[in-house]
């Protein structure tokens, strides 16, 4: 019997951030339009538990049977935040506060090239947050 697995296979995570990081580079410095190729992949991560580029993505990567993995739960997380704030900046834009917006979405930026270069931004917080939340459950 195989032990089902429970990550992401690391070149999906790659993969993700990259589009991720470029769509919303793309968005806050060419066209805001280009937020879009950042924003269905968080959306369909986050809403539809669903990574349109995993199935492209593994079969580029090849048919190698162990990948190093990511925690989905860690990768949900780090979606939800990009969601969070490249959808920020899609209503900046609508709303007409465009230096608002490129801000929004450069964050994104800035925190999906950090994860693709080894530092997660939103793995921090995660473990922060949830360090909080166990001290506090400690103390009552």
């Amino acid at each position: 019997m195989t032990k089902q697995s429970k990550g992401i296979p690391l070149p999906v995570v790659r993969a993700t951030q990259a589009v991720i990081a470029a769509g919303s580079f793309a968005g806050a410095v060419i066209h805001p339009y280009y937020l879009a190729a950042a924003l269905l992949p968080a959306a369909s991560i986050v809403l539809l538990r669903w990574n349109p580029l995993a199935k492209p993505v593994m079969k580029i990567a090849g048919a190698r049977k162990r990948w190093a993995e990511e925690e989905k739960a860690q990768m949900l997380f780090n979606q939800s935040i990009a969601l969070t704030l490249l959808s920020l900046s899609a209503i900046l834009y609508a709303a007409g506060l465009p230096v608002w917006a490129m801000i929004a979405a450069l964050m994104v930026t800035a925190a999906s090239t950090a994860a693709l270069c080894g530092y997660c931004i939103g793995c921090k917080i995660r473990f922060k947050w949830m360090m909080w939340r166990h001290q506090r459950k400690q103390a009552s």
